[in-house]
């Protein structure tokens, strides 16, 4: 049984299987390297990062007094006016307010700067 199998797969292999496609091919997809990656470079990263409280959560006060703030979708570019979030299913982009009074100060690849009745904080797009 064993040798059946071999011999099988053996005369697979020897035949090419692949359908030929009439007409052209595509050019094949580039491959991605980290160098390539979305990524911002790190040398740009860091003065950003150390700009904005991205460690500065709402106060227990600010907390109490916040509406709703669900982030459906957050799109980022290194292009500040391709950036924008759904927020509370609203698209909204850097410096507009939403109806709820939460402005959008900033976009980051990783959440959003918000100011909220003159106080300013960081909310993850990846759950608080």
């Amino acid at each position: 049984m064993r040798e059946e199998f071999l011999e099988i797969k053996r005369r697979i292999e020897s035949q090419n299987t692949a359908p030929k496609l009439a007409g052209p091919q595509p050019a094949p997809l580039p491959s991605t390297t980290p160098t390539q990656s979305r990524e911002m470079p790190a040398a740009t990263a860091e003065p950003l990062r150390a700009s904005l409280p991205s460690d500065n959560p709402p106060s227990a006060q600010l907390r109490a007094r916040l509406p709703e703030i669900t982030i459906n979708a957050l799109a980022y570019s290194e292009q500040p006016e391709r950036r924008f979030i759904r927020l509370n299913g609203d698209k909204l982009r850097q410096g507009e307010r939403h109806d709820n009074g939460l402005l959008v100060e900033e976009i980051r690849p990783d959440g959003v700067l918000f100011r909220y009745q003159s106080e300013r904080f960081f909310h993850s797009a990846f759950g608080n």
